[in-house]
Parts: C-alpha cells; sequence; structure tokens
C-alpha cells in the first residue's frame, strides 16, 4: 500500500492538449500517445485534469520519445504537485499580509473548505517563497 492519500472524486473535469500538435524539432505530427489523469486541490474544491500526452515518433529527430505535456498544465500547478498556484497564493497571504502562524494559516484554509494535512501548509509556504523569489529575479534583472 502506498503513503500517498487518497482522494476523493473531483468536482469538475478539465481535458488538457498540447496547443500545437507537430513536434519543435522535425515539424512532424505527434500522436497522442496515452492520456494521464492528475486531481490537484484548489480552492473551489478538488478538480482533475486529463492530460494528453504525446511524443514524436520519428527515429531520427533529437526528441525522439520525448514526452511533451500540455502547455496549460503550468498554468494550474507546479509539476508533480497536487495543489493548485491559487492554494499557495493564498498561503502566501495568509503567512505574509495576515501575519498568521503555520497552525492558524492550516485552521483558516479548513475553514475555507481546502483539504488538507497540517504539515502541507509548511511546504506550501516553501513554494510560494521560491516562486516570489523567482518573481522578484525575473522583475529586478536588466
Amino acid at each position: 500500500m502506498s503513503g500517498r492519500p487518497i482522494r476523493g472524486e473531483a468536482e469538475c473535469q478539465y481535458t488538457l492538449a498540447l496547443q500545437c500538435a507537430d513536434c519543435a524539432a522535425c515539424a512532424q505530427r505527434m500522436p497522442t500517445t496515452y492520456t494521464k489523469t492528475r486531481k490537484l486541490v484548489t480552492m473551489h474544491g478538488l478538480i482533475q485534469l486529463r492530460l494528453q500526452i504525446r511524443r514524436c515518433e520519428n527515429a531520427q529527430c533529437p526528441r525522439f520519445h520525448q514526452v511533451c505535456h500540455p502547455e496549460e498544465e503550468g498554468r494550474w500547478a507546479l509539476p508533480k504537485q497536487e495543489f493548485s498556484f491559487d492554494v499557495v497564493l493564498r498561503v502566501g497571504q495568509l503567512r505574509y499580509r495576515e501575519h498568521r502562524s503555520c497552525p492558524e494559516i492550516f485552521q483558516q484554509l479548513r475553514q475555507e473548505g481546502v483539504d488538507l494535512a497540517e504539515r502541507s501548509v509548511s511546504n506550501l509556504l516553501t513554494q510560494y517563497d521560491i516562486l516570489l523569489s523567482l518573481a522578484l529575479d525575473t522583475v529586478s534583472a536588466p
């Protein structure tokens, strides 16, 4: 049995596909190799993303068999994370605008209907700090 939590049914489902189905290296059409599902916890509940994964089948291509995820997946959450950007943003607001502690943030998110463990709050704060520092580096770069 795995140590990962099992989440319930998603409240809504979105299907995401690559905007351009042609390989960036050889310009040949990439077939949909498989479909992957991903559940995310948002401020509005649990959602499920259905991702159409493509890869180049041209053996001479430098991107041969490299998977291509839909571009829009990056608008929802960071790779391999179970919380969407709106949850990360809310954690940052509670911490830095309202000066709340991790247990207080956890209680507030639970009251707002977000299903998470208390230890997830510190992980989300770390994600927020990393994203904020990257955004500030981008703004201050010449």
